[in-house]
């Protein structure tokens, strides 16, 4: 760890986990693991970027299924990559105003306020004037597990709304809303908190 303590405790960040890989083996990594692993993108991501032809191995165009070996050279977008050699793992209490967002060009966003030396990004994602905890990391592949549906993942909470809560309203949201493009979401569980609060436990998305 290169962040002094206080920082860390001041903007809120909480160490987790921070740990060396193992080399790759004899047989090699499939690419989009080799990608997910460098902390470029998750693996279902890195599948999209293989598709779109960004990436070659020692200046070959890849393909996915594609292995990489010790020694070989990957680029994405003409840069190079590298598996990292450990996982970065925090747990930051993300204050209202921080875009859970790497894009430089975002002055609020949480890579340039949290200013870990190391490249990480955000799992999943809370909306700007959102406060609460966040995971961040380096391993795609752990991302893409937390973020996925079918993990069923529980996500707590508080939300306060600018008018009464009715009895309709707490059975319409734990039963299921449909969304604009036609998706019903899954049960969930509400909790009324008061007038103007309540608690919702959701296991999706």
């Amino acid at each position: 760890m290169n962040l002094p303590e206080t920082d860390r405790v001041q903007r809120g960040i909480r160490y987790i986990h921070d740990a060396n890989h193992r080399s790759m083996s004899d047989d090699g990594v499939r690419l989009n693991r080799y990608i997910s692993e460098s902390g470029v993108a998750s693996r279902r991501a890195a599948d999209r970027i293989i598709e779109d032809g960004r990436v070659s191995i020692n200046g070959r165009g890849a393909v996915l299924g594609d292995k990489v070996r010790d020694g070989d050279r990957v680029e994405v977008d003409g840069s190079p990559v590298s598996k990292v050699e450990e996982d970065i793992i925090l747990a930051f209490n993300k204050p209202r105003g921080v875009t859970c967002t790497s894009n430089p060009d975002d002055p609020d966003n949480i890579i340039d306020f949290i200013g870990y030396p190391k490249r990480i990004y955000s799992v999943g994602r809370l909306d700007k004037y959102s406060e609460g905890l966040i995971l961040m990391t380096n391993n795609g592949d752990l991302a893409y597990t937390i973020m996925r549906s079918r993990g069923e993942h529980e996500k707590e909470y508080i939300v306060k709304v600018d008018r009464d809560i009715t009895e309709g309203f707490m059975e319409g949201m734990a039963s299921g809303v449909q969304l604009s493009e036609g998706v019903v979401t899954k049960r969930c569980y509400l909790e009324w908190l008061g007038d103007r609060e309540f608690r919702i436990i959701l296991r999706q998305g």
